[in-house]
């Protein structure tokens, strides 16, 4: 069998009906069936007190462009962003199934919170066959050690979903993106993640999601990932083409030079202005507050013609790259 290859990226849809149209039509023209497809999921618009922050910032005018699709304008600096009805979800896997895309990857936080909503609303839904999903271990590794059981049972248990996304002969494709437990890398939380699956005969293929693939593969490949990523890249460039530059520079080639298994973001944007003119609670020391220059908004064919140079780059590197077979 030719073996085909991982590819993840995160995808944005525009707001209005007619670009939104556009950028699904330009990302499916370009994705190769010869790799995998994937797209990162954070769902901060299901209620609580993420989305009531992610609403302050996003209420602006000048940022309405930037809304999700789902959201209503209210007047000028009034938003209200409501994901929470099953339709919203189900709408949303026929457009990333008609955009192409493979699969999603959902972050992983407690099941109590707001934020895992939309993964519960994916696995309920009637159209979940049309994508596939698999997780990013991030918060719910932090619960506190009355909690950590049954978060541990549930991440596994989701491994056994049907849909969970499977690479290298049937074992369950599984990210990790700043997991920490009492400020540090939870190894016994990981270790214990890890065996637990493999007593219910599952042997997920673990990817450590940072900023230097070289460096982040010395570390991570001695705690059990077989590959690294990326979850996004900061930037103080002026251009989305400068910033694409800066990602196909530092992550892909970074990547290739040192011989690592990788598997290559295809960034969308780190344009953070709303952000700082209303500061969410989770981000109040980031650099960006300092910054005053973000690179510009990408347009559909920017993305679509940075996710072709991506598969190009796969192509030519394909001993780098974590195989799916």
């Amino acid at each position: 069998m030719i073996p085909s290859y991982i590819f993840i990226f995160i995808l944005i849809f525009f707001t209005t009906c007619d670009s939104k149209k556009t950028t699904i039509e330009l990302v499916n023209s370009f994705i190769s069936k010869e790799f995998l497809v994937g797209a990162i999921r954070w769902d901060a618009w299901n209620g609580g007190e993420v989305t009531r922050q992610v609403e302050r910032s996003l209420g602006p005018e000048k940022y309405h462009s930037r809304l999700p699709w789902f959201s209503e304008v209210i007047n000028d600096n009034t938003v209200v962003i409501d994901g929470s009805p099953q339709e919203v979800m189900d709408q949303e896997i026929d457009f990333a199934s008609e955009a192409g895309l493979d699969y999603w990857a959902f972050l992983l936080y407690p099941e109590s919170e707001s934020m895992s909503e939309a993964l519960q609303q994916y696995l309920n839904s009637n159209l979940r066959q049309k994508i596939n999903f698999c997780l990013i271990l991030h918060n719910a590794f932090g619960v506190n050690d009355e909690k950590w059981p049954k978060e541990r049972d549930r991440a596994v248990a989701l491994l056994g979903e049907p849909g969970y996304q499977k690479v290298l002969d049937g074992r369950p494709l599984v990210f990790s993106f700043m997991i920490s437990y009492k400020g540090n890398f939870p190894t016994e939380r990981f270790t214990d993640f890890l065996q637990t699956a493999r007593d219910k005969n599952m042997d997920p293929s673990c990817v450590f999601m940072g900023w230097n693939p070289t460096n982040d593969y010395k570390i991570a490949s001695s705690r059990g990932f077989e590959a690294v990523s990326a979850y996004a890249c900061g930037s103080v460039d002026t251009t989305y083409t400068q910033l694409c530059q800066r990602v196909e520079d530092s992550y892909w080639q970074n990547a290739a030079d040192g011989n690592v298994p990788y598997i290559p973001l295809i960034i969308t944007g780190w344009e953070k202005n709303p952000r700082k003119d209303n500061p969410v609670s989770w981000e109040m020391g980031a650099n960006y507050h300092q910054q005053n220059i973000f690179p510009s908004l990408a347009t559909p064919d920017e993305i679509a013609l940075h996710l072709d140079r991506g598969q190009n780059f796969v192509k030519n590197i394909r001993r780098f790259v974590l195989p799916i077979l």
